[in-house]
């Protein structure tokens, strides 16, 4: 049989995103909500940036898994970074509604150049860093590691609030 849960009064339940999950610009993700008790499927799907004063209506086709009772809305994840949160309301009865756990809109960052395959790199020679981004972040910070594994504390600052856009380049020592 499909799933289901007894419930007093019709209710609305975000599943995804979760807590502190990150969303990276440009990704494709799936809101997904739970229903229970007796309603439409009539539903509008937004989201919020902190601090949370206004929303932004997300369209698109929304699909129902009567396996698990689950909505699913794919969304393009917008340049719009920082903590975010997804609202989902039944259009005819607005009293229903949920507002999903605090989530990451983050960007995206790929290194062209150190990228491992330079055969030699010396100690106070100049190096060129280039990177692409997706999103909107106007600085970065650039970080090398000498650990293969890559561990938490073995990141050293190169170089703080370099100028970020979209495509960088940076001399470093």
């Amino acid at each position: 049989s499909q799933a289901f849960r007894i419930v007093g009064e019709p209710t609305i339940e975000i599943v995804s995103p979760g807590l502190d999950e990150n969303w990276p610009v440009s990704e494709i993700h799936t809101i997904s909500w739970s229903k229970g008790g007796k309603m439409d499927n009539d539903f509008l799907v937004s989201y919020s940036t902190a601090p949370y004063l206004g929303t932004n209506d997300i369209t698109g086709i929304v699909s129902y898994n009567p396996t698990n009772n689950t909505f699913n809305l794919a969304w393009a994840v917008p340049d719009q970074l920082g903590p975010t949160r997804i609202r989902v309301v039944h259009n005819v009865y607005p009293q229903i509604v949920d507002t999903s756990e605090v989530f990451h809109v983050v960007g995206q960052f790929t290194v062209i150049s150190p990228n491992g395959g330079e055969p030699e790199i010396y100690a106070n020679k100049p190096v060129t860093v280039s990177w692409y981004t997706r999103g909107s972040a106007n600085e970065v910070n650039l970080y090398y590691s000498a650990d293969p594994l890559h561990a938490a504390g073995s990141w050293t600052l190169i170089a703080a609030s370099v100028p970020n856009n979209g495509l960088g380049t940076n001399d470093v020592l």
